[in-house]
């Protein structure tokens, strides 16, 4: 059995060895590895959350999964020298992590690996942590409105938004102190990152400083949503 898929969770287990949580396409599965956190072994590899590649198991009736090897595609390696990938690769685990459940990690998977394919692209990596932590937030099912003013339906006249209403407001509701309000070109950066899609990824481009106030409004809401406070966010702040 093949398969192809980013670790998101290593967890040592007795000696050198260690569970290794893996998200594929379809689901997220999970198997154990002797001499993981033995650099001069081969499942070395496997130490490193969101190396990706394809995952080979020995074929058996049991429903326990048994590894047999690891060919990388998506080397985290050669990012460990980088602070802003090695920034946006921590986000992304954490994103992966804890906004989704065993169940629904997998409605995240196109969303990562399409943003890992565009790690290289340095400029990029701003608006692909905007994006990513939008997309989580989405199919998780704590979106944004950005279609319409969440309050009155207009299409028309958005000038802000209510992250406690959950989304875009329009002029006719909006109001001092219980709104914020955004430029129209923050308004298109909310409306861009919440209706995003994978194939799309690459031909995001909105201006980085507005894009860092979005982010940081994000984080707030974020945990006004979930409790979740993203350990990596401060790193992420730092990308600019």
């Amino acid at each position: 059995m093949k398969t192809h898929g980013y670790i998101v969770r290593v967890s040592p287990y007795r000696d050198s060895g260690a569970m290794i949580n893996v998200l594929g396409p379809r689901r997220l599965f999970a198997f154990y590895a002797n001499n993981t956190f033995k650099l001069d072994k081969k499942n070395s590899l496997l130490a490193t959350p969101l190396m990706g590649g394809e995952f080979t198991f020995n074929d058996t009736d049991k429903q326990i999964l048994t590894f047999k090897e690891f060919a990388p595609t998506f080397d985290t390696r050669k990012y460990i020298h980088n602070f802003n990938q090695l920034a946006l690769i921590n986000f992304v685990n954490e994103i992966t992590l804890l906004l989704f459940s065993e169940e629904d990690m997998p409605l995240i998977y196109p969303y990562l690996d399409a943003t890992l394919a565009l790690i290289e692209q340095k400029e990029k990596l701003p608006m692909l942590a905007l994006t990513y932590l939008a997309a989580g937030l989405r199919l998780s099912g704590n979106g944004l409105e950005v279609d319409r003013c969440v309050l009155t339906g207009s299409t028309m006249n958005i000038i802000g938004v209510s992250f406690e209403e959950g989304g875009f407001i329009s002029r006719e509701a909006f109001l001092n102190g219980r709104h914020r309000r955004y430029s129209p070109n923050k308004c298109r950066i909310l409306r861009q990152i919440f209706k995003a899609e994978p194939q799309n990824l690459k031909d995001l481009d909105f201006n980085i400083e507005e894009g860092f106030e979005v982010l940081n409004d994000l984080f707030t809401y974020a945990y006004d949503q979930t409790g979740i406070r993203f350990k990596s966010a401060d790193l992420v702040m730092k990308m600019k």
